[in-house]
């Protein structure tokens, strides 16, 4: 196989991911819930029209060996599609013009709140053609605050007990970009943001700032790499990962947009070292990764070689920096990995029209299918 297959696989690939991720929360990589062994996934039964614009998600589990339960949730989960945060089974909905709904489905809970002040921008939201769903969001530590940031200078934390509002002033350097937060660390409270710009701007970035609205842009120690997609913080707090590109191992040219990352980096946020922690192998890139809360590994997906079509997910043990141990290996692309307690879940494109969430074993080695979105780990 040449590598103008390889490239149009990898394309796939990358817009499959980016599509997982323009449905999630938080784009991928997201770090997995540990305290579960199951996968929460949805089927959509109604796909909006222009006469009916709603969906029809239900939700149901699924476990390590495939089988699946229907459960209860808010009817208003059909309003829109679902978004989750990193795992975690909640949902934000942005009903126009200015209202969102939060549901929790651990709490069971289904709650109306005003929307942030200029949702257009605070959501990243076009208010010509509203989406029903927020793309910039943290939920604190606790789980009873949501801090929604945008193409603003001003974040809106929501308290979910009470429903107001409390407001922070970003303070900026006068750039003509935002850092849209991502993460609030476990370790220090600081709230991290991955740089986005309406405009011609440097290739990406990090800044961390304080509830006060305080920020700093942090040096990355790049080196020689470029760019620093889908940063991710590390469940303990004191790491973050990183996609980067090593011009030295080049993919080839007809990648696309998306593809452009064939190595990931950690920053150590107490010194502010960075390294190189995973490299695809020579010609092919790495698409998604995503750390688990109970072991060392980071969980990534990849091709087989720059000469095959075929896609591959494999970890490394941080500890050792061993060599990368494979997974999981299919003539499909595979897309959004998480790990819920000791089974691999993650998607995989299918000929037809439907979407299917896989589970893998590493003690047994035996996968199984599903039909349905890979949404999380179930509360």
């Amino acid at each position: 196989m040449n590598h103008l297959a390889t490239s149009r696989r990898l394309v796939i690939l990358s817009l499959t991911a980016i599509l997982a991720s323009i449905l999630s929360f938080t784009s991928l990589p997201q770090p997995a819930h540990a305290a579960s062994g199951a996968a929460l996934i949805a089927r959509n039964l109604h796909q909006p029209t222009s006469s009916d614009p709603t969906y029809d998600y239900h939700l149901w589990v699924m476990d390590a060996v495939g089988k699946t339960n229907a459960i209860v949730a808010p009817p208003a989960l059909s309003k829109g599609p679902i978004s989750s945060f990193g795992g975690k089974p909640m949902f934000v909905l942005f009903i126009p013009p200015d209202r969102i709904e939060v549901i929790d489905l651990a709490k069971r809970t289904d709650r109306i709140y005003p929307a942030p002040p200029n949702p257009g921008l605070t959501l990243m939201i076009n208010p010509e053609a509203p989406t029903p769903y927020p793309a910039s969001a943290v939920l604190f530590k606790g789980g009873e605050r949501l801090l929604f940031g945008g193409f603003t200078d001003t974040w809106y934390i929501l308290d979910l007990t009470t429903g107001s509002y409390t407001a922070i002033a970003v303070k900026r350097d006068n750039q003509p970009f935002r850092y849209l937060p991502f993460a609030q660390s476990p370790a220090d409270g600081f709230i991290y943001t991955n740089w986005s710009c309406r405009c011609d701007g440097p290739p990406g970035g990090v800044a961390r700032y304080d509830l006060q609205g305080n920020g700093e842009v942090l040096d990355l120690h790049l080196g020689s790499y470029v760019q620093a997609s889908s940063p991710t913080m590390s469940p303990a707090g004191y790491y973050l990962y990183f996609l980067a590109y090593d011009a030295d191992q080049p993919l080839p040219s007809q990648n696309g947009p998306g593809i452009s990352s064939n190595v990931i980096m950690r920053y150590r946020i107490s010194d502010g070292t960075s390294s190189v922690i995973a490299r695809a192998k020579p010609g092919v890139g790495i698409a998604a990764f995503t750390l688990t809360s109970d072991d060392p590994y980071i969980t990534y997906v990849t091709g087989v070689s720059a000469t095959s079509q075929q896609g591959l997910i494999v970890r490394v043990n941080l500890a050792t920096r061993g060599a990368p141990e494979p997974l999981v290996t299919s003539s499909n692309y595979i897309y959004q990995p998480i790990w819920c307690g000791s089974t691999l879940y993650y998607g995989m494109g299918e000929a037809s029209d439907k979407q299917y969430v896989y589970s893998y074993s590493p003690d047994t080695g035996e996968t199984a299918q599903a039909e349905g979105q890979l949404l999380g780990c179930a509360p």
